[in-house]
Order: structure tokens, then C-alpha cells, then sequence
């Protein structure tokens, strides 16, 4: 099932049985989202994709939670390197229905799962997309369902098409290796301001948001976003090798490998987060449009 939304100025499209893709996203029909029809269907990496349980990559595709290690060496991924992982959830079929001005979708994590062995932790993740006048809000909520505590980042993956300019007003980045996994330490930042994208060579993950600013992006048809997000979503991703086609902006609730960096110590900088039996956590990502 494809759901196609317009409300005032803002349009979106969500696809449940692509793992709960946004396809597009339009302001006064001006497209904002790079989606290849033939990379979706082959569950590649294309649209706005969803990145749970652990976004980005994880050093030797296995991970310690817990005093536990898990193994992630069967999970496919289309492309990349090595420890790309880019969640669990993203070439899922999720469920869904109409909400009041958007969509709610969802997946739930049992025993039935195909990577239940990579991930053994019985939950669900909600979606919910709804409207504002010149604004998409995207709500998330883990529910931890099972009898041990889980650990879990979470991040939208956008590919937004035409950008022609960014701002990522964060004060630090995260020292990576030739694999782009992180080692803890934190470096000096400083993109708070309006750069061409033309400039950048960027695969980076930002840490430690200037309070009060924004990531923002300019595109080729006149056309400016703000991204807002919940204090949760502390992590920045921007990607900028392809950007004849698209330029990657990707708020997260955590660094690369937050599991692994986490368990070395490395908790602030990690910020993976913790959900008892029972319980639920939640956050929100807003793409507010504008005339730029």
C-alpha cells in the first residue's frame, strides 16, 4: 500500500512495504526528496529510509550490549563497506493507518523476525507523520515488550535532492577511522553557516548541537529546510559524495557503533539509548519548508 498525503502547502508520500520509506516530501509541489523507483523496489538505499535499531555501521558487524555479544554478520545490505549495517527495519513491510492530518505506521520484533538472532529483543517501533501547514513532524516510540532491558538508536536516513547549500550547526565531529567507525575522541566543528554544497566532501558524523540552531538545507528550487528535532536526537550525520544526485542530512539519536562505543566507555559521546521491560521512549524529527 502506497499513502500519498496533501494538506496546505505540504505533501508527503510514506511506502509501509518498503520499510516505512518517505518517498517524497513536496512544498507547493516542489519535490524535496531523491527516491530511484527501481532502487526502492530492490531495497536499496534511496528516499528517506528508517535506521533502528542501530543506525549507520558497527565495527566487525557485531556488537556487545549488556556483557553480551551479538552477531550482525547475516544481515544483507545492498552496498557499502563492510560494517555498514543501516538498521533492521528498512526493507521490512510495516503496518499502518490513516491518523488524524498523517499516517501511523509500525513494526514489531518477535521471535518471527528474520534477524531475531541479531537483535533478540521483543519491542516495536511506532511511526507517526503528521502535517502542519508548511512543516512534516515524524513522531518515533520504542516499546520495550519483552523481559530484559534493550539498548537502541534511531535516525532517518533523507536523501534530499537539489541541495545546493547546508548548515550544521554543531560544535564537535567524531574522529573516524578509514571504515568510518568511531573512536570516542571528539573533534572542532564549525559548518554553522551557509556553505555550497559544491565545497563539501563530507561522510561525518556531528555531535553537540548549538542550542537554539538548526541544520538547514538550500535547494536548487528556491526552497529552504529547517530540521528540528527532540533533545533525544543529539547526532548529525551529512553526507555529500553523491551530490550530483543528493545530499544527506541525518538526525539521530546516536554516534556510528553506538552499542560497541557505548560498552567502552565512551557513554556521552554513544548516546544510545535505554528502555526497561515495559516501558517506551520517544522523539520527534520535524522538516519545517520555507521560501529560501
Amino acid at each position: 500500500m502506497l499513502i500519498y498525503y496533501i494538506y496546505c502547502m505540504i505533501s508527503f508520500k510514506v511506502e509501509p512495504k518498503f520499510g516505512s520509506n518517505l518517498t517524497s516530501l513536496k512544498f507547493n509541489g516542489r519535490e524535496l526528496i531523491y527516491c530511484d523507483r527501481k532502487l526502492l523496489t530492490a531495497h536499496d538505499f534511496t528516499g528517506n529510509f528508517v535506521l533502528w535499531p542501530f543506525p549507520n555501521r558497527v565495527r566487525n558487524r557485531e556488537y556487545v550490549f549488556l556483557g553480551k555479544r551479538y552477531s550482525l554478520k547475516k544481515v544483507i545490505v545492498p552496498r557499502g563497506n563492510f560494517p555498514l549495517i543501516h538498521g533492521l527495519v528498512r526493507d521490512e513491510n510495516w503496518q499502518s493507518r490513516k491518523i488524524k492530518n498523517g499516517l501511523k505506521t509500525w513494526i514489531e520484533i518477535d521471535e518471527s523476525f528474520k534477524y531475531w538472532d541479531c537483535w533478540p529483543f521483543r519491542s516495536r517501533l511506532e511511526l507517526e507523520y503528521k502535517q502542519k501547514k508548511n512543516s512534516l513532524k515524524i513522531s518515533y516510540r520504542v516499546k520495550n515488550l519483552g523481559e530484559q532491558e534493550l539498548g537502541f538508536g534511531f535516525g532517518l536516513h533523507p536523501m534530499f535532492k537539489d541541495a545546493v547549500a547546508i548548515k550544521i550547526p554543531f560544535r564537535q565531529a567524531m574522529e573516524a577511522d578509514q571504515e568510518l567507525l568511531p573512536s570516542g575522541r571528539l573533534l572542532k566543528a564549525d559548518y554553522n553557516r551557509k556553505t555550497a554544497v559544491s565545497e563539501l566532501n563530507l561522510d561525518q558524523v556531528f555531535f553537540n548541537k548549538i542550542k537554539g540552531e538548526w541544520p538547514e538545507v538550500w535547494f536548487k528550487n528556491g526552497l529552504k529546510l529547517r530540521i528540528k528535532t527532540s533533545a533525544d536526537l543529539t547526532h548529525c550525520v551529512v553526507y555529500t559524495g553523491e551530490k550530483d544526485k543528493f545530499t544527506c542530512v541525518e538526525s539521530q539519536t546516536c554516534s556510528t557503533d553506538c552499542h560497541n562505543l557505548d560498552n567502552l566507555g565512551f557513554k556521552k559521546q554513544a548516546h544510545l539509548l535505554r528502555v526497561k521491560p515495559g516501558a517506551s521512549r520517544k522523539g520527534w524529527i520535524e522538516y519545517e519548508v520555507s521560501k529560501g
